[in-house]
């Protein structure tokens, strides 16, 4: 059966053998070829003042790959991993071409002792191992251990390895730095070496794949017009479109300079009792209302029964609107100088929008995307910041037709940009601070240094462009209230120096690093800081605005995810020293309905420190045992790991567990990768 697949496509199929209706194919003639066809596209949509990336998925790249792997591996099916890639038109080919499907999600393989799975591994870029020197060793070993006679089946789960060098990202150059470094030893003349920055589609994009685990460049990008051998080629950092430091494409890149064609008042609302559901939500839609004698842990179990009598474990989180509305007062309490913009990237869920937009906040939107879903929800465009200093030209032409005046910048190509495409904007300038202290640190990748602010000043003022005020951000996670202490003083040496410069600045946006969980610090520690350093350099008669950016601050403490345990391991490691006589210790294994590709993708793990504190639905008895455990979420890849090393009570498949303070970035990031649907989210409040 398999030499008769193998003979039948001896010949390289033509597009009418696969995609017989061309559905959703363009069908290239003898001249076309798919680099003409991204020239074609790119031209389209320059035309249009376009700057959205686009893939292009090479069908014939993808059938090549087949013919490649019946030829090195006769004796072997391929079932593609569609967890790898799971784009219609590919699986529609390979359904055509005669493979099978590696599934991870509802259908599960039978395996029978007539079968040899042998799995994946394979790159589809013979790097570093290529598939012919896999043959080599695979048919070899098959010949021994399971030859022909044998009668064994044999299979493999390839998904890399057919779609990795099929597809094409091509990506706009939305925005532009230069970095000027001092890399001269002592004794040298030469002028500082330029550090290019450049910012494009990126990892939490069609990149995802190139997540920085390590330092070295997983990709190759190179320029779509022509370069001249004699072009001088710059070290550059090439970043992706996001305001999150890890979205980062390649560093330390040799490449040819990129040619970029490219008094409001805000006030702050006092709430002297703190907000009713009919005060914020007066039709609550969507919304499940508690009387008195319910609670959100109520709502869980009751939720958690209901999911149990029908057979379900799909995960699902509950948002606490109470606790929103609490940590809203608590801000206004503690910060009453400071109106917060709340971050829409951190947790767009809609109801938290709503619920923000009713209680007065301001929203800090980083795209086109996130204006046009808050102003959607009735956000007036003053409430708005559009906190990005590296815009696509055309987000910034939606911003000026909606009205959006509020942006930030901090290089001269933004200046420019921001010129052509919206010359009446109000702008703030971002400062580079000091960020070690911050788990994220956002500097790296934002920010002008205070010595370059001067010249920027005098940009804006050659363009004719206003100035209003200065940002800047001390980092994600931070860990020492003392940042912004410091980043308050550069922010007042960089007012006066405007001053001189004839600006008249009235903002002062002191940006995000607030956490949720008053860990590592408590919003106390951050506001006796933050307003004894607005008293000393921003005293209340300067009359300048102070704003911020929280995201996580809001959205980590009022969402719980409940998740099933679907499946359990138990694992005998023998720890006995020598000379003792106890027996191995056990290691469980767990794996919940849900993990680090879905709800908990902010818990991914770049560290070795657990982020999350899972706990049992059920009630525990103090004197069960708990076992040393490895949490893992459903999926196939090993990065998906939630907890380790983590003491918990002896669970069962069907238990349930619990994570608190999960609201931040993981609903954002949240995937469907093999094939797991994202958690529901159900809204909860008091009357």
């Amino acid at each position: 059966m398999q030499h008769h697949l193998a003979q039948l496509m001896s010949k390289r199929p033509t597009m009418n053998d696969v995609w017989p209706d061309k559905w959703g194919v363009y069908i290239l003639d003898n001249e076309s070829t798919a680099t003409r066809f991204i020239d074609k596209k790119i031209k389209e949509l320059d035309s249009m003042d376009s700057e959205e990336p686009f893939q292009v998925l090479n069908l014939d790249t993808l059938i090549q790959m087949h013919l490649k792997w019946l030829s090195y591996l006769p004796r072997v099916k391929p079932f593609y991993a569609v967890k790898c890639n799971s784009t219609e038109t590919v699986l529609r080919t390979l359904n055509a071409l005669g493979t099978g499907f590696d599934c991870a999600s509802k259908k599960l393989l039978g395996f029978q002792f007539s079968l040899l799975d042998i799995g994946g591994g394979f790159s589809g870029k013979d790097f570093p191992v290529t598939l012919q020197e896999f043959s080599e060793v695979i048919n070899g070993a098959l010949d021994e251990y399971f030859p022909f006679e044998s009668g064994v089946q044999v299979i493999a789960e390839p998904g890399r390895y057919y779609v990795d060098s099929t597809f094409t990202l091509a990506a706009n150059v939305i925005a532009k730095r230069v970095i000027m470094e001092d890399m001269r030893t002592e004794g040298e003349k030469e002028s500082p070496e330029k550090l290019m920055m450049y910012y494009l589609s990126g990892v939490f994009g069609s990149l995802n794949s190139v997540l920085k685990f390590t330092d070295k460049n997983e990709v190759t990008p190179y320029l779509h017009r022509a370069v001249d051998n004699d072009e001088k080629r710059y070290r550059s950092v090439i970043w992706g479109p996001t305001c999150h430091n890890i979205d980062k494409i390649v560093d330390n890149y040799l490449i040819p300079s990129y040619m970029l064609e490219t008094g409001f008042l805000l006030t702050t609302t006092i709430m002297s009792k703190r907000p009713t559901m009919n005060d914020v939500w007066p039709d609550k839609w969507g919304v499940y209302i508690l009387d008195n004698e319910n609670t959100a842990t109520r709502f869980i179990d009751k939720k958690i029964k209901e999911l149990d009598s029908m057979d379900s474990e799909e995960p699902f989180q509950v948002l606490n609107l109470d606790t929103l509305i609490q940590m809203h007062l608590k801000w206004l309490s503690y910060l009453p100088r400071v109106k917060p913009f709340y971050a829409v990237k951190c947790n767009s869920t809609e109801t938290v929008l709503r619920t923000l937009n009713a209680l007065g906040t301001g929203f800090d939107c980083a795209s086109k995307g996130e204006i046009s879903q808050v102003l959607s929800l009735g956000v007036k465009p003053e409430n708005i910041i559009y906190a990005h200093t590296t815009k696509p030209q055309s987000h910034i032409k939606y911003a000026c037709a909606q009205g959006v005046n509020l942006m930030t910048f901090d290089n001269e190509e933004e200046l420019r940009k921001v010129s052509r495409c919206h010359p009446k904007a109000k702008l703030v300038l971002r400062i580079a601070v000091d960020d070690s202290s911050s788990f994220y640190r956002l500097s790296s990748k934002f920010g002008a240094g205070l010595s370059t602010t001067s010249r920027l000043l005098e940009c804006a003022a050659e363009l004719g462009l206003e100035v209003v005020g200065v940002s800047f951000h001390i980092g994600s996670k931070c860990s020492q209230s003392l940042a912004f202490r410091q980043a308050i003083a550069d922010a007042r040496s960089v007012f006066d120096t405007a001053k001189l410069l004839g600006f008249q600045f009235s903002l002062l946006d002191i940006g995000g690093g607030f956490s949720g969980k008053d860990f590592p610090v408590t919003l106390q520690e951050f506001s006796e800081v933050i307003n004894g350093a607005l008293d000393e350099y921003f005293p209340f008669e300067s009359g300048v605005q102070i704003i911020a950016e929280p995201g996580r601050y809001y959205a980590d403490s009022t969402f719980t995810l409940a998740a099933n345990v679907i499946a359990k391991r138990v694992i005998m490691e023998d720890m006995r020293k020598e000379g003792e006589k106890e027996s191995p210790e056990k290691l469980m294994m767990y794996y919940l309905s849900d993990g680090v590709f879905g709800s908990l993708n902010s818990v991914l793990k770049f560290t070795d420190k657990n982020e999350v504190t899972p706990y049992l639905h059920r009630a525990v008895d103090n004197d069960e045992k708990r076992c040393r455990s490895v949490i893992w979420g459903p999926t196939c890849h090993n990065i998906d790991k939630i907890v380790d090393n983590y003491l918990i009570t002896e669970l069962h498949v069907g238990d349930w567990l619990l994570i608190d303070n999960i609201g931040a970035y993981g609903i954002s990031i949240s995937t469907e990768f093999n094939g797991f649907k994202r958690s529901s989210i159900y809204s909860v409040c008091h009357k």
